[in-house]
């Protein structure tokens, strides 16, 4: 083959060369030649070379050009020695393809990530059955005089595409082959390609049927910074993405609360394709009810985020992959579900892709009625000998309205934009009742009896969204810039009304707005040597407001003049990072960051005429290694410091009354917490994960009931309060194992907490110590020999919990689900909590001045049965859809 001139060729070839697994280097050339050249240019001599030799050398003149000269002298030496001298010295490197084709390319490209995927001539085409249903991943190789020149394997589609420069009126074949089928190949004069457009392959009759392929077991894969996890795809048939999260390794599902926790974490943060979901549990759930577990490429567990997430990310990440879709036409699931608890739950909700050229379009419609049902009992031991009992019952029915809509635009290879937001509106309405009965701790009668009613509407409307323009540098995105613009508006109006033994008294009115915009811009490029950088700055702007009105009733008079709320807070935050990731030969993987976050807020009560502003610049650090010695032992050690700034409910005093002399109002000027966290894992054979950290906090804040004076009572507040510093000590242990002949697989994750509580507020005890343990244990039993019928159980223990506002006791909850599957439909059967092991949960809040003792009971009957159909539809091959991060990561989290 004589010398061509396009590089871009010449790098594809490359790249073909090594993932068809050819011979890199020319330990098998034995061929000598004699050769001799003085100050000549090098694409003379490697012209010799090709003639002496009979080798095929392809190379590009800007990999090789006349102005290199070289001389040299050989005497029946092999080609491989001579090429080493040729291109050795000049930062050139080759190939060998087969036994007669040799490729020449430049060291310092390579460096750069150059892909140059463009050549001569376009060959591409589909590959598909008898039945017009593609062969996904068959091997189609371009020959010429029998003589491979290049070959591929196709997509998930059978679809082919590579360049090669092809001889016009010259005669080629394309051959075409894939396991269970006869081999093809094609003759073609090339420019006419009409006959490989579309090329059938027959079924080979004489394949054994009895020889079954089964999906891979889900691993694990620990690299630097997180835990990479890989569905299983017949756990993720018929299942959605709320499904799937409750048998991943390390992560733990709450069934009382649909709390997602990371190991346990308190939170633990929920992101998709690296973007916020900044959204109520509630809403969240929904989407997760209606996305198709299918959809997920894989799910990243990030136990100790890094300088790329903000610094507020405090309990660990887990961001689910979605893929993308790939061909033409519509892609969907649609999921009906009844729910039935102490009330009804339904809902419909659907998961809409579409695609055409290079728009693609998702919407993610939910309506649902749902609803919050508890009862607690409250007993109050007063200092003096007096004692309250309360027994209230809360209940929420509410309905949701939402959409999800994300619009993809591929601008063309290396640019995309993109736009994803979500709106929904919630209706509800609630009403409470609370019994009180006063009396003697020592008596067994009672003194007198209070009942405060309360009925409430309230209305909330929720309506962020993310625009990310992606830039990759370089084809295979190793070097690009990602940015975005956020917003996130939040209203909510809440209307109550008490009253006292039945007669109403007053009635408050909420009306709350919410509004941040934000920006991110992100850089990544490749510093050569296996390394990499990262950064990238950030900033926004957040401002709520919130006015809260008690009225007399009946009269609109003001009852209480110190009770109204006037309430703002603004803020703006700025931050620059950094990271660099190494890898150290196959073994060794590390990475470094640092963050600098500089914020400024100010913070008013302005009936009350309380303000406070601040502002504070501060670094975080953040460090990981892994340590791979072979392929079943994986070492992994993270270090981060951390900052939890409180979220912005928990700063608004809106009050609301559990009796006359007992209500609930938030703490306006809560401070932040700093913490550093230290993670050691190691990993076993990608099944066995253990796992030891340490966290120490500074300024840490928590729920107290504390006494205060108003119009000359004494009342009892529960609020928030900063109270001093923790130390926590924790260990878990995760494993999978799979038995009876891979019919049952379970996950158990065991953990123990350590904590030392100890701090200088008054209204806390200043040392109190933790030891507390859980266990969750998931099983999943395929009952069918096509697996086509499945049983899942899943076990949650939690052992008495110690911190500093008081003692929480234990708990446990059992689960069992069927789930059948009948080609695109799944039918889910589902049984939460069968005994009631959730149900009633105790707490013991510690004493203050006035209260020597404070039990609560709560119960939020969470036994339930759900029965759900979903239905998948459309075309269900996907491919990897390109990461985009969001642009806030800090302050919509803050907002639930």
């Amino acid at each position: 083959m004589s010398l061509t001139n396009n590089m871009g060729m010449i790098i594809r070839l490359l790249w073909v060369i090594i993932f068809t697994g050819s011979s890199l280097g020319l330990n098998a050339q034995n061929r000598k030649i004699v050769l001799n050249a003085v100050a000549q240019p090098l694409p003379v001599v490697l012209d010799q070379v090709q003639r002496l030799s009979s080798y095929n050398i392809i190379y590009s003149n800007e990999v090789v050009s006349d102005t290199m000269l070289v001389s040299i002298h050989t005497n029946k030496k092999p080609v491989s020695e001579i090429l080493q001298v040729l291109l050795g010295p000049r930062n050139l490197f080759y190939a060998r393809h087969n036994n007669d084709m040799i490729v020449i390319g430049s060291n310092a490209l390579r460096k750069q990530g150059i892909n140059l995927a463009f050549a001569q001539s376009k060959i591409k085409g589909r590959i598909t059955d008898e039945n017009s249903q593609p062969v996904p991943f068959a091997t189609v190789g371009l020959l010429k005089s029998k003589k491979l020149l290049v070959n591929m394997a196709c997509d998930e589609q059978g679809q082919f595409e590579f360049t090669f420069p092809l001889i016009e009126d010259s005669s080629y074949s394309l051959s075409v082959s894939s396991v269970g089928f006869l081999p093809k190949e094609i003759q073609f004069d090339y420019p006419d390609t009409d006959k490989i457009k579309h090329t059938v392959l027959i079924r080979d009759k004489n394949v054994l049927e009895g020889i079954k392929i089964t999906a891979v077991k889900p691993l694990m894969e620990r690299k630097a910074d997180r835990f990479v996890y890989t569905p299983d795809k017949l756990l993720i048939e018929g299942s959605t993405v709320g499904d799937l999260l409750r048998q991943v390794p390390l992560i733990i599902y709450d069934e009382r609360t649909n709390a997602i926790s990371l190991l346990g974490k308190p939170g633990t943060k929920v992101t998709i394709n690296n973007r916020n979901t900044d959204i109520p549990a509630a809403l969240l759930a929904e989407i997760f009810r209606s996305m198709p577990a299918s959809n997920i490429k894989s799910i990243d567990l990030i136990t100790n985020p890094g300088s790329e997430y903000a610094a507020n990310m405090t309990g660990g990440v887990i961001n689910i992959n979605l893929k993308r879709q790939l061909n033409e036409g519509w892609l969907g699931s649609i999921n009906l579900s009844s729910e039935q608890g102490y009330y009804n739950y339904s809902g419909l909700s659907s998961y809409l892709n579409y695609r055409k050229g290079k728009v693609a379009l998702q919407f993610v419609p939910t309506v649902s009625s749902d609803y919050n049902f508890g009862i607690v009992q409250t007993h109050l031991g007063y200092a003096n000998g007096n004692k309250t009992d309360m027994n209230t019952r809360l209940f929420r029915r509410y309905r949701v309205y939402g959409n999800g809509l994300k619009i993809d635009y591929d601008i063309d290879k290396k640019n995309y934009l993109s736009y994803n937001g979500w709106f929904s509106y919630v209706q509800g309405k609630s009403n409470s009742a609370t019994t009180s009965q006063f009396g003697q701790e020592k008596q067994p009668f009672i003194d007198s009896t209070e009942i405060l009613n309360s009925a409430g509407r309230d209305r909330y409307i929720y309506n962020f969204g993310n625009i990310n323009y992606h830039r990759s540098i370089d084809s295979l995105d190793t070097k690009y810039i990602d940015a975005n613009i956020d917003y996130n508006h939040f209203y909510q109006k809440r209307e109550n009304t008490w009253g006292e033994n039945q007669e109403g008294q007053f009635r408050s009115i909420l009306p709350q707005q919410f509004l941040n915009v934000s920006a991110k811009l992100q850089y990544r490029q490749n510093l050569g040597n296996n390394a990499s950088l990262i950064t990238g700055f950030q900033l926004s702007s957040s401002r709520t407001k919130n006015d809260q009105t008690y009225y007399q009733l009946n009269t609109h008079s003001d009852p209480a003049q110190n009770q109204n709320v006037r309430y703002g807070y603004n803020e703006k935050y700025y931050a620059v990072y950094g990271s660099i990731l190494k890898n150290f030969g196959k073994k060794w993987n590390a990475k470094a960051g640092l963050r600098m976050e500089a914020m400024q807020y100010a913070t008013a009560e302005l009936v009350k005429n309380i303000k406070a502003d601040s502002s504070y610049v501060t670094l975080f650090p953040d460090a990981g290694v892994s340590f791979t010695p072979n392929n079943k032992n994986q070492f992994g050690l993270n270090f981060a410091k951390k900052i939890n700034r409180p979220d912005i409910e928990l700063l608004f005093p809106g009050r609301s009354y559990i009796s006359n002399n007992y209500f609930v109002q938030n703490n306006p000027f809560l401070q932040p917490v700093f913490l550093n966290r230290l993670d050691l894992t190691y990993m076993f054979r990608s099944r066995y994960v253990f796992s030891l950290a340490y966290q120490a906090t500074r300024n840490n804040y928590a729920k107290f009931i504390i006494p205060v004076i108003e119009d000359q009572q004494s009342k009892l507040q529960s609020t928030y309060l900063n109270y001093g510093n923790s130390r926590n000590f924790s260990a878990a242990v995760n494993f999978q194992q799979t038995a009876v002949k891979d019919i049952w697989t379970f996950y158990c994750t065991a953990s123990y907490n350590h904590t030392q509580y100890y701090g200088t507020n008054n209204e806390a005890p200043v040392m109190k110590i933790n030891n507390s343990c859980g266990v969750y244990l998931n099983n999943t039993v395929y009952l069918s020999k096509k697996r086509k019928w499945t049983a899942f159980t899943i076990f949650n223990y939690a052992s008495p919990t110690t911190n500093i506002s008081g003692v929480k006791g234990s708990y446990s909850t059992l689960a069992i689900e069927i789930k059948k599957v009948i080609k695109d439909l799944a039918i889910n059967l589902r049984v939460s909590d069968i005994y009631n092991g959730s149900s009633n949960i105790e707490r013991q809040w510690f004493a203050n001045s006035i209260l020597k003792t404070n039990t609560e009971y709560t119960n939020t009957y969470p036994r339930t049965l759900t029965l759900r159909a979903v239905y998948n539809f459309g075309n269900q091959r996907v491919k990897t859809a390109k990461d985009r991060s969001s642009a806030n990561e800090d302050i919509r989290k803050r907002v639930n």
